[in-house]
């Protein structure tokens, strides 16, 4: 198989389509000589200097551009680097592409000029995750922490998280090599304390994905109740877009209907999903199953329900259907039809005896519109704060959640096993794994298949 920097590779790095510039990108050995010999004429090279330069094939100027050459290893990816400022219209882009290639280029994989800077030390494996989530994030808050990764924050506390464990396995060693010997400062219950610390923080720092998650992907919230509950003109209220047709007809909504919008930074996607009847045909129970699929895996559910008509006998309907519970996913209980009611929801409401603690009931009205925008604030505040200031250090990929979760357990099977009858052997066998799970966390010690598949996800170009 070819070596990944064997061939210089070449790719459009701004997204597809019309625009004012596109930007191109070489990379490798060959970069300069290929750039020499699509723009043979101009002021001399010199590096990071851009020119203005025509791009030219068989004697006939294709476009011109403005080009820069970044000599390896300052370059982005370590490489000879040249980026190519044309004219964005996809013709002409094309057009270069293929100059380039028939000069002995390669088109660039997903991820290949992010895969080269991570393979040429320039980016360590957090920082190129935290380059993919900066393209990703879907709000300004996400952009931070992806930000901060990006920076070296997120490696620089892993770093310590290595220095402090390697000091424990040490400890650890020295108590196997020498047992019953005082070689130590450091006693059973004072190593067994500092295990316990460190795998505190590493759960701590695990958890921040729970949060960081959707500031980087975005937030999802789906509405979930009985038919002609009002559900689908809640959605239209809230997306402030007619996208769910609605009728007084049961059953109206068969299939999910989904829209973003952007609020306050942040990128929500609703989800208006099939109500819940139990005479429903094949196609209506179809998506009703959809929906409650949906349901696990949202950051946020409005349980839809219509105040004037009995809601706590719709509210015991969805919880006889199958897949519907309550799940460790927020909640809230939306009352529709608040116009049709003469003082509101009572506090002795039978509802309110079926609800979790600290479940959230508002009340609105999709004809009046009276507490839409209340309730938008709500949903808000309860997808979380999004203001870039201040960000605390969080994660920024799936990946690195489980391995935290893994390096943590490692940690307390440490500290359990130096306290008990399995002694300082398995407790330093036990650190030593966590360390391995820390080396492919930060990118010392990672196997091919995992690069292929995390860097496959990467844009081409990127």
């Amino acid at each position: 198989m070819e070596p990944s920097h064997a061939r210089t590779i070449v790719a459009c790095i701004t997204p597809w389509g019309r625009g004012g510039v596109s930007m191109l990108r070489l990379s490798g050995g060959e970069s300069l000589a290929v750039a020499k010999a699509i723009s043979p004429a101009g002021p001399d090279w010199k590096p990071r200097r851009a020119s203005h330069r025509s791009l030219v094939s068989d004697g006939r100027v294709v476009d011109l551009a403005l080009v820069t050459w970044f000599p390896g290893p300052n370059s982005f990816t370590g490489e000879d680097v040249v980026e190519i400022g044309c004219h964005g219209n996809p013709v002409l882009v094309e057009q270069i592409v293929d100059l380039c290639v028939k000069q002995g280029c390669r088109l660039a994989r997903p991820g290949e000029f992010t895969r080269r800077a991570f393979e040429n030390g320039r980016l360590n494996l957090v920082q190129a995750e935290a380059t993919r989530a900066l393209i990703e994030a879907r709000s300004t808050t996400g952009t931070a922490v992806a930000l901060a990764g990006l920076e070296g924050r997120l490696a620089k506390v892993l770093s310590k998280y290595r220095d402090q464990m390697l000091d424990l396995a040490s400890e650890l060693e020295a108590k196997v090599d020498h047992p019953g010997e005082d070689l130590s400062f450091t006693s059973d219950q004072e190593l067994a304390g500092e295990l316990q610390g460190v795998a505190a923080e590493i759960r701590t720092l695990a958890n921040s994905w729970t949060d960081s998650r959707s500031k980087i992907q975005g937030a999802s919230v789906a509405l979930f109740g009985p038919t002609n509950a009002g559900k689908s003109s809640l959605f239209n209220a809230l997306v402030e877009k007619e996208r769910a047709l609605v009728s007084s007809k049961p059953g109206t909504t068969r299939d999910v209907v989904e829209r973003g919008v952007v609020w306050d930074g942040l990128e929500v996607t609703f989800f208006d999903t099939a109500g819940v009847r139990h005479d429903a045909g094949d196609l209506e129970r179809e998506g009703f199953a959809l929906g409650t699929r949906l349901l696990a895996e949202v950051d946020l559910r409005l349980v839809v329900l219509a105040l004037h008509d009995d809601p706590a006998a719709q509210l015991r309907g969805l919880l006889a259907s199958e897949g519907f519970h309550w799940e460790n996913i927020p909640t809230i209980v939306v009352g529709t039809h608040t116009d049709r009611l003469a003082d509101g929801l009572a506090d002795e409401n039978p509802l309110l005896d079926l609800l979790p603690d600290n479940t959230f009931v508002h009340g609105v009205s999709n004809k009046t519109k009276d507490g839409i925008s209340d309730l938008r604030r709500i949903i808000r505040d309860q997808l979380g704060n999004q203001t870039p200031t201040g960000v605390e250090l969080m994660l920024c990929s799936q990946r690195q959640h489980d391995l935290c979760r893994e390096i943590e357990s490692h940690l307390l099977h440490a500290e359990e096993s130096l306290l008990g009858i399995l002694g300082p052997v398995v407790a330093a066998e036990e650190v030593t794994r966590a360390l391995d799970k820390l080396g492919e966390l930060r990118g010392d010690d990672v196997r091919e298949d995992v690069l292929d598949r995390m860097f496959a996800r990467f844009c081409i170009g990127k």
